[in-house]
């Protein structure tokens, strides 16, 4: 038997989050961000090569963009920026032969979804879809609220099967729980939180990570390869990061102004 009703603001509040939790994730399976192939396909002839300079002269004093350091011929050796595409037969590949596109800098392909994401994060498999550049702070979004709802609702079902106690006249935590186990739907109710809270912890864990990978303008796809190079330090801060600005610009990137596939880093060559 339940010690007191949720209150109409309380479901009003919850069930609110729980349709914008849906509308998000109805969002960020929309499109990740494909690469759709141009109608025409075009490399620079030389990765280390100025274009129109006479006498075939090297540029060595001003930063180029990824996009200009990335021919089909650049060895594995010159690579020494982060860079999510895959190095094949020691040279870096920027041709995807499954989608036959042009691979820009941070993108990469998807074995599960089949097809190349500009700015790859993962491939959710509890939403069934890739995070990349279009649906990237929707995925961010969803994992808030559903924090707030497991959290929240977790409140909501303890302090009704439990005995609550009130502090600082608003915020109720329950007290006794003796009688959990007397009526079967209290029990099953009790039962459920715990699974809730585990979860909702892991989603929590998932929230961290992102926030660390956000605030060095970093995915997931490119912390992976910078550890494979050991270019991470104390196992979060990534070396050799192009994209970097700060931690405040680039969570004013992604957050307020959006992310842009065709900003990537500069390069002193």
């Amino acid at each position: 038997m339940p010690f007191r009703e949720i209150l109409l603001w309380e479901n009003l509040l919850l069930v609110t989050m729980g349709l914008l939790l849906i509308n998000n994730v109805m969002r960020l399976r929309d499109s990740p961000g494909v690469v759709h192939r141009p109608q025409k396909q075009h490399y620079y002839p030389d990765s280390r090569m100025i274009d129109g300079q006479s006498g075939g002269e090297t540029e060595r004093d001003f930063p180029k963009s990824i996009e200009e350091m990335t021919a089909p011929t650049l060895p594995a050796s010159d690579v020494t920026w982060i860079d999510s595409r895959p190095i094949t037969d020691g040279k870096l590949s920027t041709w995807c032969s499954h989608c036959s596109v042009k691979k820009p800098p941070r993108s990469g392909h998807c074995r599960l979804c089949n097809q190349c994401v500009r700015i790859r994060d993962h491939h959710s498999i509890w939403l069934d879809t890739c995070i990349g550049v279009e649906n990237h702070s929707a995925y961010f979004m969803v994992l808030l609220q559903t924090i707030f709802c497991g959290y929240y609702g977790s409140q909501l079902s303890m302090t009704t099967i439990c005995t609550p106690e009130i502090y600082f006249d608003w915020f109720l935590v329950p007290n006794d729980c003796r009688f959990l186990y007397i009526d079967f739907r209290t029990a099953i109710s009790f039962v459920t939180v715990c699974y809730m809270l585990v979860v909702t912890t892991l989603v929590v864990i998932a929230t961290i990570w992102q926030l660390i990978f956000i605030s060095q303008n970093v995915t997931q796809q490119e912390f992976s390869t910078a550890k494979r190079k050991g270019w991470v330090n104390q196992k979060i801060f990534v070396e050799n990061n192009v994209h970097d600005q700060g931690i405040i610009m680039n969570l004013m990137e992604f957050f307020i102004v959006g992310r842009k596939s065709e900003n990537t880093g500069k390069i002193q060559v």
